[in-house]
């Protein structure tokens, strides 16, 4: 079944990227080796989101249908901060950017 089929415009959804946003659908995207449709954020912009990425929302429940959060990997290395960590952390170069 196509998606467009399954998820009507305008539909309200739950969008994840790192965390849940309120959208609404807009259309189906084609031409990609996933299925992705193109969501509009509550904030007025519109991304692509895949359909794995997305839920349903119910508005009149004012975001208490928000979905549990999703585990994520820190996306940067945080293991020289674990107490007792032999590994050091790195050097960071600091400059002054240009006026």
């Amino acid at each position: 079944m196509k998606v467009s089929h399954a998820i009507a415009r305008n539909t309200p959804l739950w969008v994840w990227h790192d965390g849940w946003w309120p959208a609404v659908a807009v259309e189906e995207l084609s031409g990609t080796n996933e299925t992705m449709l193109v969501v509009r954020l509550e904030h007025g912009v519109s991304v692509p989101a895949s359909v794995t990425d997305v839920e349903p929302r119910n508005p009149a429940l004012g975001g208490t249908d928000k979905p549990a959060e999703r585990g994520r990997a820190p996306k940067v290395d945080t293991s020289c901060l674990a107490e007792r960590s032999d590994r050091k952390a790195p050097k960071v170069k600091k400059r002054m950017l240009e006026r």
